[in-house]
């Protein structure tokens, strides 16, 4: 058996006895016996499964996920509290034990309580966190303590109130819809736009693999922006880095709601039409998209590594709107790499084990954040254009030979597979 001393408030990872089984998880192959200041002794059992856990001055704290489990022991038979109610320990007159299941919760908090639970000649019993109270005596007064929990129904989220989303776009996530009015927007002139001729040449569709002058001149254009494109790289090929940036184009002036949407980091008509409006003549007045107040839970499920959908989605997006905890500020609808590193940065920032997994508390947490006057965009259908200069007449065009070329290719296609 190993002995682990901790001395005044220290914060470690156990690494003697423990096999890594996943990027987060550990497994004590035997016995481990921790000893604090005070001179209690906590033993970890053998097969004992746990992400990660902490030691303080009286205390430890356990983070849990899947099926793991952690049993621990004392063999001075002192009461092992918990923060997580229905948490049942047990005295078998020599020694107290209680077992932490993630099942129960993610996060456990073990108290070493200053009594013993059981004292005399022998006897057993059990006590609950939250309860306190169990165990044998040779007293002859018991004394019995009841834990009542009430339990609250919550009240059904409200109907969502019709989309004014963009038609043809899908609505938002549920949990980010509210029957709160939209607040009508009012035109606002934004900060002049270094003016771009160049944009004004883009006569087509530009994707991923597109080359040219025209691409060029896009990357200028986006370039000037970092908050769009802060690589800024102006090398003529269209590859990911500048998908991104269109993107960002396409969410700031309401062309795309999604990743999902249509035309997602593509420059195609309504894009490219924009891109000249903002671009082309150097200033741009805008009617700012109008918000709902996101009201009751976001999400309704926890999301680790891998996990892909809507709600992750709901979930990039909302970290992303502060860059101090995700500066990438990418939605994919992914959870990735650097969604688990700004999920660890919003457990720090609201003082939950950083493990980079939304388990219950950071589920929690995120709900009852996102409910707090988080304010989602509603995108704007762009303005019509104006018909009466060559400009626009050219702009219709190019959305002419856009379609044309895309019903060719439609056509090909069928034709193919038949």
């Amino acid at each position: 058996m190993n002995k682990i001393k901790v001395y005044l408030i220290s914060c470690f990872s156990v690494a003697l006895s423990l096999t890594a089984v996943s990027t987060h998880a550990a497994t004590v192959s035997e016995d481990i016996t921790l000893e604090t200041t005070s001179g209690s002794n906590i033993t970890m059992l053998a097969s004992s499964e746990f992400d990660s856990f902490t030691v303080n001055n009286n205390s430890f704290t356990f983070t849990l996920s899947g099926t793991q489990t952690v049993s621990l022991r004392d063999s001075d038979a002192k009461v092992l509290k918990t923060n997580v109610d229905g948490v049942t320990g047990s005295c078998d007159g020599s020694n107290s034990s209680i077992t932490l299941q993630a099942s129960k919760a993610s996060s456990f908090e073990i108290t070493i309580e200053g009594s013993a639970c059981s004292s005399g000649g022998g006897g057993g019993g059990s006590y609950t966190s939250g309860g306190g109270g169990g165990g044998g005596s040779t007293s002859s007064t018991q004394t019995t303590t009841q834990t009542t929990t009430q339990t609250t129904t919550p009240t059904p989220a409200p109907a969502p109130a019709p989309s004014p989303y963009l038609e043809g776009a899908p609505p938002p996530p549920t949990g980010l819809e509210s029957s709160a009015p939209v607040i009508a927007p009012s035109p606002v002139n934004l900060p002049p736009v270094p003016n771009f001729p160049g944009i004004l040449n883009l006569t087509r569709g530009l994707g991923l693999g597109s080359t040219g002058d025209d691409v060029t001149a896009l990357q200028q254009a986006l370039k000037s922006m970092p908050e769009l494109y802060p690589e800024g790289i102006v090398s003529g090929r269209f590859g990911s880095l500048t998908k991104a940036a269109v993107a960002r184009f396409q969410m700031k002036y309401g062309l795309v709601s999604s990743v999902s949407d249509p035309g997602y980091g593509y420059v195609g008509p309504k894009t490219r039409a924009k891109l000249q409006e903002v671009f082309g003549s150097g200033a741009v007045s805008i009617t700012p998209a109008p918000v709902v107040s996101a009201v009751g839970a976001a999400l309704s499920r926890e999301l680790s590594l891998g996990a892909s959908g809507d709600d992750v989605t709901k979930l990039q997006a909302f970290l992303a709107a502060d860059p101090s905890l995700y500066p990438e500020g990418k939605v994919t609808g992914y959870y990735g790499s650097l969604t688990v590193a700004a999920v660890r940065r919003f457990q720090a920032q609201h003082g939950i084990s950083q493990v980079g997994r939304v388990g219950p508390q950071t589920l929690a947490k995120l709900n009852e954040v996102m409910g707090q006057g988080t304010t989602v965009p509603v995108p704007q259908v762009p303005p019509p254009q104006s018909q009466g200069d060559e400009a626009t007449r050219a702009a219709l065009q190019n959305q002419i030979n856009d379609l044309q070329a895309l019903i060719n290719s439609l056509t090909q296609q069928v034709q193919s597979a038949q």
